[in-house]
């Protein structure tokens, strides 16, 4: 059975909130309705209509901030808004417009005229929603496609971008951010410009080890190669951004060299660049505590608020432990402390990575096969060190 295209219906008027219902029930479709500004948001945050009819001078929050708030919101900026008013005046129109409305109507409201801009905005809604499911599945797939290119050809990498997104989940949730998608797949694809780099360069600099000045000039470039690979994917611009600005300093110093500094480089890209020098100093064997203070002296390298958010994490993350454990005490939330790898030394699985069903499979299926220890390393929170007697802390 097709479902009822759903109206929302917004006016402080009774009669006219009646008249509305009585007009568009017989039509085939649900009506919600709203008394007010502030209830028709909500109404549309519990359950977002196809279409909204909206008037323009009600209390509490008129037509315009009712649309204006909508259509800067992305998941609501689809709705269709149709302003149902007595206003003649050509200027109130324009401000319709200037806010995001998308149709008109007048008082009073044309039966036939009702039908026919309802019907033609729900075709038009439904032509915009094919159209962002296309564009969603083509970037889907596009940072499928990336991210399998990088765990296959540089793993060690593809190890470090998990790491990396990790810390900046942390940090977004410390700095009191809404999780953002473009933060953590800048965090995922921060790494692929290392598709076309040596590997033994790769490694030697997530070892933080030095670089000749060839190789040095080699890595500096991926981050340029990253949003290269990544600016002509639709939607992805933002992230290409955050991604070509990862290793530039606050001071405005690194690459790419430029005027642009402070609050001047994305706040993505700042967040990005405090993850990648942590991740750097503890792959160099140093623990979570020396690493914070090593950046701490780095005078105008980070975001000062983005150091303070890293603090706390710091502070939180001083009680996790680190432990030895079969592969049978794997549990969700521990994460692998050391590489696992085979005893040809191919690398399975990269340090950093969360504990998950599919990664545990994939550890016991070479365990099977005789490949790797069944014994491994994890960082874990205390009450996991009830798995072992060996836990030993990875901050002393």
């Amino acid at each position: 059975m097709e479902e009822k295209a759903k109206i929302l219906v917004a006016d402080d008027e009774e009669r006219s909130l009646r008249l509305m219902e009585a007009l568009l029930l017989p039509l085939g479709y649900e009506v919600i309705v709203a008394r007010d500004g502030e209830e028709a948001l909500q109404k549309v945050q519990e359950s977002p209509p196809d279409v909204i009819l909206l008037d323009i001078m009600m209390p509490r929050l008129n037509g315009f901030e009712v649309t204006s708030r909508l259509k800067q919101n992305e998941e609501t900026s689809i709705i269709p808004i149709v302003m149902v008013t007595a206003l003649k005046e050509v200027q109130e129109r324009v401000k319709a417009l200037e806010a995001g409305a998308d149709d008109f109507l007048s008082k009073p409201v044309d039966k036939t005229e009702l039908k026919a801009r309802v019907q033609s905005l729900l075709r038009v809604k439904a032509y915009h929603m094919a159209e962002r499911e296309l564009l969603e599945k083509t970037l889907s797939g596009s940072v499928k496609l990336l991210t399998e290119v990088l765990s296959l050809v540089k793993p060690a990498a593809f190890g470090r971008a998990l790491r990396i997104r990790r810390i900046v989940q942390k940090l977004v949730a410390q700095l009191g951010l809404k999780p953002s998608w473009a933060f953590e797949l800048a965090a995922m694809l921060s790494q692929v410009g290392c598709v076309v780099i040596p590997t033994e360069v790769v490694e030697k600099k997530y070892r933080n080890e030095a670089l000749p000045p060839e190789e040095s000039r080699l890595f500096k470039a991926h981050p340029q190669i990253g949003h290269d690979l990544i600016a002509n994917i639709p939607r992805l611009e933002e992230v290409a951004e955050i991604i070509a600005y990862q290793e530039k300093n606050y001071n405005g110093q690194g690459i790419p060299r430029n005027d642009r500094k402070g609050e001047a480089i994305p706040f993505g890209a700042r967040i990005l660049h405090v993850a990648l020098a942590l991740d750097t100093l503890i792959s160099s064997d140093q623990n979570i505590k020396e690493a914070f203070q090593e950046m701490q002296q780095r005078t105008g390298c980070y975001d000062p608020a983005v150091v303070k958010a890293l603090a706390a994490i710091v502070r939180s993350e001083a009680e996790h432990e680190i432990l030895s454990v079969n592969l049978d005490q794997l549990q969700l939330n521990m994460i692998l402390a050391e590489d696992v790898v085979t005893e040809t030394g191919s690398l399975v699985v990269a340090k950093g990575q969360e504990v998950t069903p599919s990664l545990t499979e994939r550890l016991r299926n070479f365990a099977t096969r005789g490949h790797i220890s069944e014994s491994l390393r994890v960082i874990a929170p205390p009450n996991e060190s009830r798995y072992t007697q060996h836990a030993v802390s990875e901050y002393d």
